[in-house]
């Protein structure tokens, strides 16, 4: 980066990348802390106090450092067990809403996109692209 950048503009990306890095550490970890007390309660763990997050995230944390130490190849394999479990629990709630509630579970309007605002629409999936506009005067 400093080739390109830098030195200034090395350190700018640099100090991003890290404040990026502990942003999306934080938002996991309380993202994973906020399910699994819900997930507790459900079982009836009365985890809906102060202390039951401050344990959940030292055991979570703990457990995401360990991983992480212990190295790069348990820590794809460990992502790569949770995104095979998170993809087969969408499975079996996608089969199970087409199977219990049948074809209102399914409403093939919703892909219309017919009435949706423009904000609500990524501008590339409406045709808008300036490079590829009839009138675009590019040799």
């Amino acid at each position: 980066m400093a080739k390109g950048l830098g030195p200034t503009g090395a350190y700018v990306a640099g100090v991003a990348l890290v404040i990026g890095c502990w942003g999306i550490a934080a938002g996991s970890l309380g993202g994973a802390v906020s399910y699994s007390s819900d997930l507790l309660q459900l079982f009836g763990v009365p985890a809906s106090n102060i202390v039951w997050p401050v344990i959940l995230a030292i055991a979570i944390g703990s457990l995401a450092t360990f991983f992480t130490i212990r190295g790069i190849r348990i820590s794809a394999r460990v992502s790569l067990v949770l995104e095979l479990v998170s993809v087969a629990i969408i499975l079996v709630l996608l089969v199970t809403a087409l199977t219990v509630i049948g074809p209102a579970a399914w409403d093939p309007a919703q892909f219309s996109l017919e009435g949706a605002p423009f904000q609500g629409v990524a501008a590339s999936s409406s045709g808008w692209r300036r490079h590829s506009s009839p009138s675009s005067s590019r040799p």
